[in-house]
């Protein structure tokens, strides 16, 4: 049986290159150690040293320029690889000690770094409530113009009919998404040579 042998070099040049997923780094410029720095869990500077676990850390959204940047970015989060959020467009989020944030952001390889903040659809504001009757509701404020026209005394609800009137800069009855008006239904456009049911500035079949 023959065996097939291998000198030292190709091997290592075999292990290294499992480790560059962007091509094979230029070890002139420091990039090589740092690849293999991310992927062995390691810092920049290769000593095996995080950044220290204590009640000062945070987690920051990084968005890296090149690929020098993606190490960077890694060798600053705890575990020594933050998560991705899009490879595509260079960003990812880490957990890191505060104070590293300000050297992250002078980094030439870094675009920009914020912090992973929790953001909600609607802000805590205060909803219509009639006078002297401020209690907490979703709403911080009353929105402009709610008063104007929400004010009381409200319709009451009940088996009488009521008729809406929907005032706006249009309404398509061919419109897919609404009731078709009876055929006898009219209005009018304050546009001259417009019909009432003509959208004339592209929003009111939205808003109707």
């Amino acid at each position: 049986m023959k065996f097939a042998s291998f000198g030292i070099t190709a091997v290592t040049a075999s292990l290294l290159s499992r480790f560059s997923h962007a091509g094979f780094p230029d070890d002139e410029d420091g990039s090589l150690n740092r690849h293999l720095a991310r992927k062995l869990g390691k810092n920049d500077n290769g000593n095996g040293i995080r950044p220290e676990e204590d009640n000062h850390t945070i987690d920051l959204i990084v968005k890296y320029k090149n690929e020098d940047g993606h190490i960077i970015a890694d060798s600053y989060d705890k575990t020594g690889r933050g998560r991705d959020i899009s490879v595509k467009y260079h960003t990812e989020v880490i957990t890191t000690n505060k104070e590293y944030m300000e050297a992250l952001k002078n980094d030439p390889n870094i675009e920009s770094v914020e912090v992973d903040s929790e953001i909600y659809a609607l802000p805590n504001m205060r909803g219509y409530v009639p006078t002297g009757e401020r209690g907490r509701r979703l709403e911080e404020e009353t929105p402009y113009g709610i008063d104007m026209v929400n004010p009381e005394p409200r319709l009451e609800q009940g088996i009488h009919p009521i008729k809406v009137c929907v005032i706006d800069t249009g309404y398509d009855n061919n419109h897919t998404d609404l009731p078709k008006l009876d055929d006898d239904a009219d209005g009018f456009s304050p546009y001259t040579g417009k019909t009432w049911n003509h959208d004339g500035n592209g929003h009111g079949t939205h808003c109707a």
